[in-house]
C-alpha cells in the first residue's frame, strides 16, 4: 500500500513538472534568455605603457607596451587604463563587443595624457567607449586619425585629435561596403582642429559623418565639441564626396566651430540631420551650407553665427536647402583663446550657444 502511494505521488510530482515547463496550450516551451539572469561578465583591468611589454599579462606592474594589443585582449566588462606618453601606432581593429551593462572602457591613467601617434581606428565597436586618448599624425601620414565604423552604443569622448593629412580627423561611417551597421553613437566634449588642406577643394573636415546606407537604424549624436581650422573642409560634414547616400538621424548640438570653409555642410542623401544651439564663427563661405543636398527633413534651429557670407547658405545643382527651423541669428563672440580649453565668449548673449552653453532648460 505505501508503495502504491509512493508511485502515485511521483506521478503527481511529474506532472506538475511537465504543467509547468508548459505554455498555455499545454506545449513544452523552450527555455529563452530570459528565463534566467545571466551573470555578469567579470570586469577585469589591464594596463599600457609606452614602457610596457606586450608578453607581460597587462597589470598595472607589469603593463602592456601597444595600444594594439590591449585593445585585442578586452572583452565585456573590461577596462583599459592607458598610461601617458606616445604610442606610434598605426592601429585597424576589428574589437570584440561589450554588453549593456558590462561596457568596454578605454580611458587614460588619471592625470596623464596617450597620445596615439598614427591612427587609431575602431571596427564595429558595441557599447565601448573610448575617454581622453589622443590622435595625432606621423610624419606625412595620409591617413584619418581616427575612425569608426560601425557598432552601436559606442561613445568617443575627452580626446584631442588634431593635425590630420586626410578626409578627416575624425571619420564615422559603416564600411567601405555598408557592411559594418551603425546604430546609436556618441562623439562629445572632445577637441578636433587642425586638418590640413590635402586633397580638393573642401575636402578635408575635422569630423566627416559619411554614408550610412547600411545603417536603417543609426542615431548619432555629436555635442559640445571644439572644432577649428578646417580650412580646405568642412568642421563636421554630412553627407559622402559623390551623389549616393549620406547619413541620417543624427543630433549635432552645442558644438562650438570655428574657422572652416564652411563651418557646417550637409550634402548629397543626408536626412533628418538636426543643427542646434551650435556657435559657428568664421566661415569662407557660410556657417550652415548644403550642397547638392537631395535629403530631406533636415533641420537647424536656434544656432548663432558670424564672420561669414552667410548663416544658412545652399550651392551646387539642385540644392535643396537645410531647413531654417527659426531661431538662428547672427552675432560676434569675442574669444578668450583659440585653444582646446579657450572659445569662452565674451559677449553674453554668444554664452547661450556652443560648447560651455547651459542646457537648455537652464537658459533664462
Amino acid at each position: 500500500m505505501a508503495a502504491g502511494v509512493h508511485t502515485r505521488g511521483r506521478a503527481l510530482l511529474l506532472l506538475v513538472v511537465a504543467f509547468a515547463l508548459a505554455g498555455c496550450d499545454g506545449l513544452p516551451q523552450r527555455a529563452t534568455a530570459g528565463d534566467a539572469a545571466k551573470p555578469r561578465p567579470k570586469q577585469r583591468t589591464f594596463f599600457v605603457a609606452p614602457d610596457g611589454r606586450d608578453a607581460g599579462p597587462g597589470s598595472r606592474q607589469r603593463p602592456f607596451r601597444t595600444l594594439a594589443r590591449a585593445l585585442r585582449r578586452l572583452r565585456a566588462g573590461d577596462r583599459l587604463s592607458v598610461r601617458g606618453g606616445v604610442y606610434r601606432e598605426r592601429i585597424s581593429i576589428r574589437v570584440a563587443p561589450g554588453a549593456r551593462g558590462a561596457r568596454v572602457v578605454v580611458t587614460n591613467f588619471a592625470g596623464e595624457r596617450p597620445v596615439v601617434k598614427g591612427q587609431l581606428w575602431l571596427i564595429s565597436p558595441r557599447y565601448w567607449t573610448i575617454r581622453g586618448i589622443n590622435v595625432t599624425r606621423a610624419g606625412r601620414t595620409r591617413n584619418n586619425l581616427a575612425r569608426v565604423s560601425g557598432g552601436t552604443h559606442w561613445v568617443w569622448e575627452n580626446s584631442e585629435i588634431w593635425n590630420s593629412r586626410a578626409q578627416a580627423g575624425l571619420l564615422i561611417d559603416d564600411g567601405a561596403n555598408d557592411d559594418r551597421p551603425l546604430g546609436r553613437f556618441t562623439v562629445r566634449r572632445n577637441c578636433i582642429h587642425d586638418t590640413v588642406p590635402n586633397a580638393g577643394p573642401n575636402q578635408d573636415h575635422n569630423i566627416y559623418v559619411s554614408d550610412f546606407n547600411g545603417s536603417p537604424r543609426a542615431d548619432g549624436l555629436i555635442e559640445r565639441n571644439i572644432m577649428r581650422n578646417a580650412p580646405n573642409g568642412r568642421g563636421i560634414k554630412f553627407g559622402p564626396g559623390d551623389d549616393v547616400g549620406g547619413p541620417h538621424h543624427v543630433l549635432a548640438r552645442f558644438n562650438t566651430i570655428y574657422n572652416s570653409a564652411q563651418n557646417i555642410g550637409v550634402s548629397s542623401g543626408s536626412h533628418d540631420i538636426t543643427l542646434e544651439r551650435n556657435l559657428l564663427i568664421r566661415a569662407r563661405e557660410a556657417n550652415i551650407w548644403s550642397f547638392v543636398l537631395r535629403g530631406r527633413n533636415n533641420v537647424a534651429r536656434d544656432n548663432a553665427g558670424g564672420r561669414a557670407a552667410g548663416l544658412l547658405r545652399s550651392g551646387g545643382p539642385s540644392a535643396r536647402p537645410v531647413t531654417d527651423g527659426g531661431g538662428n541669428r547672427r552675432l560676434t563672440t569675442g574669444f578668450d583663446s583659440l585653444s582646446c580649453s579657450g572659445f569662452h565668449p565674451a559677449n553674453p548673449e554668444a554664452r547661450k550657444y556652443g560648447r560651455y552653453a547651459p542646457t537648455v532648460a537652464d537658459l533664462p
